[in-house]
């Protein structure tokens, strides 16, 4: 009983290898393999020595952007609840206050 072996073997046997549109479709399957299995993730991570103390600071940057963004976001949405429009320059509904000031 053979076993089967995989996908590339499979088609290597099958198709003609000396076709040019065969090897780069072979090549985009290998590399998007690769890239599903996360191995390029994983060399780039480990191209380079990262020192523990850098890798804190990186995390605590990206903490405080994500707060500011967070809040930022936060602040938008209690405006439109209120009825505000954009920055806050306009109201959507009008109210008497507005009726008295034109």
């Amino acid at each position: 009983m053979e076993v089967r072996i995989n996908k590339f073997e499979e088609d290597l046997r099958r198709k003609n290898p000396n076709d040019s549109a065969y090897l780069d479709s072979m090549l985009s399957r290998f590399n998007r393999g690769l890239q599903e299995t996360g191995l390029f993730k994983e060399l780039k991570r480990r191209e380079f020595y990262i020192k523990p103390s850098t890798i804190r600071s990186a995390k605590r940057r990206n903490k405080i952007i994500k707060n500011k963004q967070e809040r930022r976001e936060n602040a938008l949405r209690a405006r439109e609840l209120q009825g505000y429009v954009g920055k806050g320059i306009k109201r959507i509904n009008n109210s008497s206050k507005d009726d008295k000031r034109q």
